[in-house]
């Protein structure tokens, strides 16, 4: 059954479309009512997308102090045609989503009939744009404290390869706008060529990357753009830039390294204006509770591991969930061409939900 499950999640093509969002949304509203017809169900919208809550063994969504919350997004980042045909070959089960992260909300499903024998809260909460914007976990999020639900365990069913996750980074991004002076290109001393600027910043922001790496910084540049005719000089460019961080006070550090390092730089074109604007913000991730990771790791025997990438799991750490994130599968695998989980994974990964409801 949990073959099917993911086979048919991974057919519905959640790749931003709101209709086959709707699709999976419904199906997972079918498959749950025909398992548990006492379920509550409770759609949060975002966008013209719905995030689904779901109370198992509960009379409401309401006031809930115990049990477990099981979390995953439903969508997935775009890819061929091919790619949401789920295919089975040596053990393993390729396709759109597999690892990120249809595997873990398919096990979820799959162990509906077990969450009925237990006598705690079970939430499954599933949300619409994780590889986006992220606004369908803040919803979630206002829903949660509106409605005074903090479970005792919320596991974020992110690719860790069934490891517990207890750190994701942060995003910031950016964008520096460079305006020159146009001229044409046989009287440079006419004009301020705002490519050569961005140029030299670009070159400071990679000194930046390189110094940042080794501490749990990943700074990238993921464009550079201006200019169009090589007979003018262009007046303007565009830098978009960004970095990934596991702490609020590293992130300041490398803003106030990169003012630094560009201050020398803009003082050489005192008739140029340049200008730094915050694009968008990730919450990051970090668990603290250094008795409970370590109770966790021994009774589970797994092991702690802190994650380079982001996930939803720093939106409901900041109102207070006790998170972690925990999933089968591995980031490697994730977005990539031939994405794909074992099947020994997945069940692996099942057993080991059932040990969180044990041990908790």
């Amino acid at each position: 059954m949990l073959h099917k499950i993911l086979n048919d999640l991974i057919s519905l093509k959640t790749d931003g479309n709101a209709a086959n969002h709707l699709q999976c949304v419904q199906y997972i509203k079918d498959y749950i009512r025909h398992q548990s017809p006492q379920c509550i169900i409770q759609c949060i919208p975002t966008n013209g997308k719905d995030n689904l809550l779901i109370g198992l063994n509960v009379a409401e969504l309401k006031d809930i102090r115990s049990g477990v919350m099981l979390c995953g997004h439903l969508d997935v980042v775009g890819g061929k045609a091919g790619q949401f045909k789920p295919t089975v070959a040596d053990g393993k089960i390729y396709g759109r989503g597999t690892t990120d992260m249809k595997g873990a909300i398919a096990c979820y499903l799959n162990l509906i009939s077990y969450f009925n024998t237990l006598k705690m809260p079970i939430i499954l909460c599933f949300t619409c744009d994780e590889e986006s914007e992220m606004q369908g976990i803040k919803d979630v999020c206002a829903f949660l404290q509106k409605q005074n639900i903090r479970p005792q365990l919320t596991i974020l069913g992110e690719p860790t390869a069934n490891q517990l996750g207890i750190q994701s980074t942060g995003i910031k991004s950016y964008k520096t706008i460079i305006n020159g002076i146009s001229a044409h290109s046989s009287v440079p001393n006419k004009g301020i060529n705002a490519l050569f600027i961005a140029a030299k910043i670009v070159q400071e922001l990679e000194k930046i990357a390189q110094k940042a790496l080794g501490n749990e910084i990943y700074l990238n540049v993921g464009s550079l753009s201006g200019g169009g005719n090589i007979a003018v000089i262009p007046d303007k460019a565009e830098i978009e830039w960004g970095f990934r961080y596991t702490s609020e006070e590293s992130a300041k550090k490398i803003v106030r390294e990169y003012q630094q390092k560009t201050a020398a730089v803009i003082k050489q074109y005192p008739a140029a204006r340049i200008e730094t604007i915050k694009t968008a913000e990730f919450l990051g991730y970090q668990a603290n509770d250094k008795k409970q990771i370590s109770d966790f790791c021994a009774k589970l025997q797994i092991k702690p591991t802190k994650l380079s990438y982001t996930s939803e799991a720093g939106y409901l750490a900041e109102i207070g969930q006790n998170v972690y994130l925990c999933g089968c599968g591995s980031i490697e695998q994730a977005h990539s061409e031939n994405e794909h989980i074992s099947i020994d994974d997945l069940e692996t990964y099942q057993k080991l939900l059932r040990r969180f409801f044990v041990v908790i």
